[in-house]
């Protein structure tokens, strides 16, 4: 039993998820201790940090309430995405963190939907710090898994009648952002997937080998003629 309860913090993260589940009136005490740290002046970074630990832990349940559900598409605009370009690693890594336990929140606005792909790509590929590329990709990964369903480009040309969708992918950065996460991240395939290539050489982490599965199986078409350079780039690689 107590093996899944190594980590004090995934102890926690687990009874507060049970109590928000089972207990009604915890929710809305937790939500508003969470809002009022992450609205206050001069906070602690940790105690941010904390808080949207705490919101992430919680997606699952609050992507559920009604009350909930259609307000956290601007929680994440504004509490998520500011912090993707925080001089602090740890809040840039939770800002992924975050952004993959919201994954499958339906998108009012679709420009904060591409907005997310966009910060998630440029951390992946740019960033400097590790835990966070691992993060990003791993939030890249189940965003592009997410918001495909429903979002069709071929859809969205045949109901506004414009046969330019070929067009509109080869003019970043203004890309419609009716087009799917899918469809925008196909731009970036090549640097994404040696990116990720280079970070499971150097964590071999699981969850890495897994998003790679994954998006060879999203962009088999575009993968295939990278295959061999994606090859030579991993065997280049030293080992750990």
């Amino acid at each position: 039993v107590f093996e899944d309860y190594v980590s004090p913090a995934t102890a926690a993260q687990n009874l507060l998820y049970t109590a928000s589940k089972k207990r009604k009136e915890v929710l809305p005490k937790m939500m508003t201790f969470c809002y009022q740290i992450l609205t206050g002046t001069s906070v602690d970074p940790r105690k941010i940090d904390g808080a949207l630990h705490v919101v992430g832990s919680l997606a699952e349940i609050l992507l559920k309430k009604s009350v909930y559900k259609d307000q956290m598409e601007v929680f994440v605009q504004n509490h998520v995405f500011p912090l993707f370009m925080s001089d602090l690693g740890y809040l840039r890594a939770r800002s992924c963190w975050v952004l993959h336990s919201f994954s499958t929140l339906k998108f009012h606005n679709e420009m904060n939907l591409r907005n997310g792909v966009q910060l998630a790509k440029k951390s992946l590929i740019e960033d400097k710090e590790l835990p966070v590329k691992v993060e990003a990709a791993i939030a890249l990964q189940s965003l592009i898994s997410n918001q495909s369903a429903g979002n069709d480009p071929k859809s969205f040309v045949k109901k506004n009648n414009d046969n330019h969708l070929g067009d509109y992918l080869h003019v970043f950065p203004y890309i419609p952002y009716h087009i799917a996460a899918k469809e925008y991240m196909r731009l970036f395939i090549r640097p994404v997937m040696q990116e990720l290539l280079h970070i499971v050489r150097e964590t071999e982490n699981d969850d890495l080998t897994n998003v790679i599965q994954k998006m060879i199986c999203e962009y088999s078409q575009e993968v295939a003629p990278i295959a061999v350079d994606m090859t030579r780039h991993l065997v280049s690689v030293p080992s750990c």
